[in-house]
C-alpha cells in the first residue's frame, strides 16, 4: 500500500522546453499484439503522485510506471526499473525522486534515471525536506542523504513505512506502532500508540493509523504538541493536511464532508497538495485527477477514460460490441464498441459477480454470492430465489432453463421455482452448456474426475478421468464438444470430449495449475495455466509471449475480436480472421 507524503508548498509554472520524455512503445508491456482493453489510459495502478507546477503532475506506480499529466494528456516516461515505485516527491522540475523496490530515482529534467540502491532494503517512502535533506523509509531503517552523502539515521532500525514534515518544521517517520521525530539529526521516540496500533502514514499535523481488528484511526497535533484522536469509519488508503484532514478509502475522497464519490471505480492510493489547496489524487488502473475546492463540493480534473472498474471475474458476449464483464459487489459492466457503461444486479452486495452468461435474445445471467440474478432485455435485472448456501456455478440453457450447484447439490430453474437435481457426490470444478443445449458438470471427488451431461432429470455420467487435484471445463464455441483441463501429477493435462464420449488428450501436458480455458475458434484453443497463457492451434501447444507479469485469472475469447485475458488490468489481442 502506498504511502502519502507531505506536499511542498512551493508550485511553480512549468516552461516550454522542460516536458518530460516520451518512450513509445511501453516499456513493461503488453507487447506482441497484446494491448490494454480496460481500465484506460494507463491501465497499471499508480501509487502516488506530486505536482511542484500548476498543470504538471508526476505520479509512479506498478511495473516501475512512471506518467506525466498536463491536465490534459497523460504521457508515459521512460522508466530505468520495472519494480513497483510508491512515492515520488521533489524540490523543482529538474529535481525530482522516486523509490520503490532496492531503487532510487532521480528526475534531472531530462530523464529518469537510478541515483541510489539500498542493499537488502525495500524502499516505502521519500520525503524532500526544505533544508535540502533527502530522506527515504526502508523496511532497514530511516536513510538521509546530506551534503551529497548518505548516511542510515540513529532511530528506527527496521520497518520504516512513512516520512513526512510536520507543520512545526520537524521531520516525522513512522515505523510499527511509534511515531519518531528528527532531532539533531538523528530520531527520537515522540509517541507509541500501543499494540492496537500501526503508524501507516503522517502529512502535516495529521496521522493516520491502522487498527488492529478494527476500522481505522486519525489523530491531529493540537497547539500544545498532544496527539487528538479523530476516528474514520472506514479503512483509509491515503492521508494529505491541506489545513484539514483530507483522506481516500474505496468510497471516495472525504475533506470534512464527502467531496467525491467513488461511483466509477476509481479508487485512490495517493494524495497530495497541489496549487493553491488542490487536491492531487492517483490510483486504480492510471487513474489521475486534480480536484479544486468550490464552496462545499469539489471540481475535478480527471485523466482517466470511461469507468475505472478492474478487476473482472467474467467476460461474456456476442462480440467485442456487445460484451459483458462480472466485476464485484453486484456490479456488471457493459462495453458495446465504444463505451463502458455500468448495471446493478440484485446480487449480494458484499461479494464478487463470480459469472456472467449471455443468452440469445440480449438475455444475460450472472452468479454473485448465493444469488442468481437474469437480465431482460425489456425490463431489465430480476433477482431469483437463491438455489442455496456455497454456491458455486451457475449455466442457463435459456433464461427460464438455468441449472445451479451449490457444495450438496445440483438444482434447476423453471421459470418458477428450484427444483432438486440430486446429490453432486463431489466438488463441481465446471458447468457449461454447448450451443445445442448439452449441459455438463465436471465433478472431483476423492478417486476420480467425473464428467456429467444433464439429461433433462438429472445428470449422467459420460466418461471418468483419473483424480485431479484440480480442474477447469469449457464449451465448444460452435461444436458439441467440451475442454478438459486437469491438474495431475503436477502438470496440467488438457483433453477434448466428443458429444459421444469419445475423449482425446491435447499435446503433451503444461506446466503449473490449470486456471480457466476458452476455445476462439475450433482448434484453436487458450488455456491459462498458472500465469502463463498457453494456445492449442496447428497441432502444438505455443506459450504466448507480450504479456506483462501479472497475476492472471480468467480468459474469454470470441471470433469476432480475439481474446481477452484479465490481470488487473484486462488485456486484449486481436486474433479475428481477415
Amino acid at each position: 500500500m502506498p504511502r502519502t507524503r507531505h506536499a511542498l508548498p512551493l508550485l511553480c509554472l512549468a516552461l516550454a522546453g522542460c516536458a518530460p520524455s516520451v518512450l513509445p512503445p511501453d516499456v513493461v508491456g503488453p507487447s506482441n499484439g497484446w494491448q490494454i482493453f480496460h481500465p484506460l489510459p494507463g491501465g497499471y495502478d499508480l501509487y502516488d503522485a506530486r505536482s511542484l507546477v500548476p498543470g504538471s503532475v508526476w505520479s509512479v506506480g506498478a511495473h516501475g510506471v512512471i506518467v506525466h499529466w498536463d491536465g490534459t494528456t497523460v504521457r508515459r516516461v521512460d522508466s530505468p526499473v520495472t519494480v513497483p515505485l510508491l512515492a515520488v516527491d521533489g524540490w523543482a522540475r529538474d529535481d525530482m525522486y522516486a523509490c520503490g523496490g532496492d531503487v532510487l530515482l532521480r528526475y534531472d529534467g531530462r530523464s529518469w534515471d537510478i541515483s541510489h540502491r539500498f542493499d537488502d532494503a525495500m524502499a516505502w517512502d521519500l520525503h524532500c525536506a526544505a533544508d535540502g535533506r533527502l530522506y527515504v523509509a526502508t523496511d532497514a531503517g530511516l536513510w538521509c542523504r546530506e551534503n551529497g552523502s548518505w548516511r542510515l539515521v540513529d532511530g528506527p532500525e527496521r520497518d520504516v513505512t512513512a516520512v513526512w514534515s510536520a507543520t512545526d518544521g520537524r521531520v516525522r517517520a513512522a515505523a510499527g506502532s511509534v511515531m519518531w521525530k528528527l532531532v539533531a539529526g538523528a530520531a527520537v521516540p515522540e509517541q507509541d500508540f500501543g499494540d492496537d496500533y500501526e503508524v501507516r502514514d503522517g502529512d502535516g499535523d495529521w496521522l493516520w493509523l491502522e487498527r488492529t481488528g478494527g476500522d481505522d484511526s486519525f489523530r491531529r497535533r493540537s497547539a500544545d504538541g498532544e496527539w487528538v484522536a479523530r476516528d474514520a469509519t472506514t479503512t483509509c488508503a491515503a492521508i494529505a493536511d491541506l489545513g484539514e484532514l483530507v483522506y481516500a478509502h474505496n468510497a471516495g475522497i472525504v475533506r470534512q464532508t464527502r467531496v467525491w464519490a467513488n461511483r466509477t471505480g476509481r479508487w485512490i492510493y495517493g494524495l497530495s497538495a497541489g496549487p493553491d489547496g488542490e487536491i492531487i489524487a492517483c490510483g486504480y488502473g492510471g487513474t489521475l485527477m486534480a480536484g479544486v475546492s468550490e464552496a462545499d463540493s469539489v471540481r475535478w480534473n480527471e485523466s482517466a477514460l470511461g469507468l475505472g472498474f478492474r478487476h473482472m471475474n467474467a467476460f461474456d458476449g456476442t462480440g467485442c460490441d456487445d460484451l459483458w464483464a462480472a466485476e464485484w459487489y453486484g456490479r456488471l459492466l457493459h462495453f458495446d464498441g465504444t463505451d463502458w457503461t455500468l448495471e446493478f444486479a440484485p446480487l449480494a452486495a458484499g461479494d464478487k459477480v463470480g459469472g456472467v452468461q449471455v443468452l440469445a435474445g440480449g438475455w444475460v445471467v450472472a452468479r454473485g454470492g448465493d444469488e442468481v440474478a437474469v437480465r431482460s432485455p425489456a425490463d431489465g435485472w430480476t433477482g431469483l430465489p437463491s438455489p442455496g448456501s456455497r454456491l458455486l456455478r451457475a449455466c442457463a440453457v435459456a433464461p427460464d432453463s438455468i441449472i445451479a450447484v451449490t457444495m450438496e447439490r445440483f438444482s434447476v430453474w423453471g421459470g418458477a421455482a428450484w427444483r432438486d437435481a440430486g446429490p453432486t457426490a463431489g466438488i463441481c470444478w465446471g458447468l457449461s452448456v454447448t450451443p445445442g443445449g448439452a449441459v455438463h458438470a465436471l465433478l472431483v471427488d476423492d478417486e476420480q474426475t467425473t464428467l456429467r451431461r444433464w439429461s433433462g432429470d438429472g445428470f449422467e455420467t459420460v466418461l471418468a478421468l483419473p483424480y485431479a487435484a484440480g480442474a477447469v471445463l469449457g464449451a465448444s464455441r460452435e461444436g458439441e464438444h467440451v475442454w478438459i483441463a486437469a491438474y495431475m501429477d503436477g502438470e496440467t493435462s488438457v483433453f477434448r470430449i466428443e458429444g459421444d464420449g469419445e475423449i482425446v488428450t491435447v499435446g503433451t501436458a503444461l506446466p503449473g495449475w490449470p486456471r480457466a480455458l476458452t476455445e476462439l475458434r475450433d482448434d484453436d484453443l487458450f488455456v491459462l495455466v498458472d500465469n502463463r497463457l498457453w494456445r492449442w492451434h496447428g497441432g502444438g501447444w505455443t506459450a504466448e509471449q507480450g504479456l506483462p507479469p501479472e497475476e492472471y485469472t480468467t480468459i474469454w475469447s470470441h471470433p469476432a475480436c480475439g481474446v481477452l485475458v484479465e490481470g488487473h488490468p484486462t488485456f486484449h489481442r486481436d486474433y479475428a480472421e481477415r
